[in-house]
Formats: C-alpha cells, structure tokens, sequence
C-alpha cells in the first residue's frame, strides 16, 4: 500500500519512518528543499579553506525527560556506530558546556588551512586552544605557534545541570559579551537564572566589574541576574558606550564593563559605531 506524508517536519518523518517500519511504500512531501521543518539545520556560513560549511539551527531546542515517543522512534534511526541511533546523539541537561573563542583570520578574511601554524588543522580541537576555566580574573597567554584562541568551561549548578548559552553573543571593541541561563523548575519553566560574562578577544580576561561591600569596584568574573536573559547588547546612551542586558521578566540591566567604557558612538545606517572625538 502506498502512503503519502504530507511535510518533512519532525511529525512528518516520524510517521513516514513508523509506516516504512511497516512495509508502507511511503513518500514524504515537503515545500523546503531540505526536511527537518523546526528541528532543521542548515548550512549557514559556507566553507573554505577545506573547512566545513558552519551550520546553524532553527532554534533552541529540548527533549524533556517525559518524551517517550520521539526518543523511542530516534533510537532506531540508524547513525554511525551508535548503539542507540540518533538519540545517541542528545546532549544530558547536565554536560558542561563551554565557550569558545577561535582566532580565525583577520578583518579581511577567515583562515584557509594553509593560514594555519605548522602542525595545526582543521577542524581544531581543545587541545589547540588555551584553556581560560577559573581563569577569567588573570587571562591566559595565548602561545601562536600552538595556539588559535582559547575556550571556558561554563559548569553547573548546585543541581549538576550545566549552565546554557541560549542568546546571541555581543561584540564590541575587541571584546565578546554572552549569557548563560540555568532555569529553576523544569525545561518549561521560565523563572531561573542567568549570568552575564565578558572577555577580552586576546586574552581571555574578564571585562566586567563589580562594587563589593567595602564600596570598591573590582573584576568580576560574571555577573549574576534574576530571570532568563534573552539579550546582550553595547548601545549608545547619551552617545557613550554602554553594555546592557535584558530579561524575558521585561527587566533591563546595566552591567558595568572596562570595555570601552566612555566610548562615544555614532550611528550610521541605523548601526552604532565607535568613534573618536
């Protein structure tokens, strides 16, 4: 008998998968030239160099532990040498997981393989970049000649869940600002979390700055906020540089940074640039 699945998405190959399973001759149609609908990735930076294209999601995604269905069909979809298919492939909400910051070509292009140190290829691994893990407050020194940038361990909570980048990550001045979140309740729940981070692109040390209890402002590894942060953003206040952060609760922070602080922007297409005055 032959059955027509109408979409590509997970629903749709869900069903065409348990229908072939059952000797169904079955024919999937999908609008988009690649299926996957929600849960697809895509090729969003191409490669070069020899480098693979880097690929990019449709969105943050989970599988609480209460799915029963989708991970049972995931586990006899065969990939590789996994013993339980694709589900194999699933990340434990408590994995660690880590930032990384690659030094990958200049202003002007990214590297190609032969741009790279003696030794060194692509894809690169931990074992080519310095390791800035409880070492924000210091920095690390990064050796070129083995080194192509560094990466930080984010580690977990109390509960051994492991914290999440889940918003884009801001740039500014050589610098990099991102947020992880840790939610309280379950996967669902928004209430939880977040932290604020900001590192120095060549050395890994941390931008930000606190006041601690005897009034003075000293370095702070991060800074912590109620709620989940769903953006980082370097504005224009008043025409200086300022890093703010905001929350899905509607709250908005300021967060005290070295990075270009004072700094006078501009805007030009709607697009705020530092300037010199």
């Amino acid at each position: 008998m032959k059955v027509a699945v109408i979409g590509g998405g997970v629903g749709g190959l869900s069903a065409a998968h348990e229908l072939a399973l059952r000797d169904f001759d079955v024919v999937v149609y999908e609008q988009r030239d690649v299926a996957g609908g929600k849960a697809r990735s895509m090729d969003a930076i191409p490669g070069a160099g020899g480098r693979r294209a880097l690929p990019g999601e449709h969105g943050f995604r989970f599988f609480p532990g209460f799915y029963r269905h989708l991970p049972d069909t995931m586990s006899r979809i065969p990939y590789g040498h996994n013993v339980h298919g694709v589900f194999d492939n699933l990340v434990a909400s408590t994995q660690i997981q880590t930032f990384y910051s690659i030094f990958d070509g200049s202003n002007a292009k990214f590297n190609a393989s032969s741009d790279l140190p003696t030794g060194l290829s692509f894809p690169l691994s931990r074992s080519n970049l310095a390791d800035d893990t409880g070492n924000s407050l210091t920095g690390v020194t990064i050796n070129p000649d083995t080194q192509m940038g560094w990466f930080e361990d984010l580690g977990q909570s109390a509960s051994g869940r492991g914290w999440r980048v889940v918003s884009d990550s801001d740039t500014f001045f050589g610098t990099v600002n991102f947020a992880a979140i840790m939610p309280d309740g379950g996967v669902c729940d928004p209430s939880g979390n977040s932290r604020i981070y900001g590192r120095d692109y060549a050395t890994a040390i941390t931008t930000l700055t606190t006041t601690n209890a005897q009034n003075q402002v000293v370095d702070t590894a991060y800074v912590a906020m109620t709620g989940t942060i769903t953006d980082v953003r370097t504005v224009s206040v008043a025409g200086k540089a300022v890093l703010i952060a905001g929350t899905n609760l509607g709250d908005v922070k300021k967060v005290d940074t070295k990075a270009g602080a004072g700094m006078p922007l501009r805007r030009l297409n709607w697009r705020e640039l530092q300037t010199v005055d």
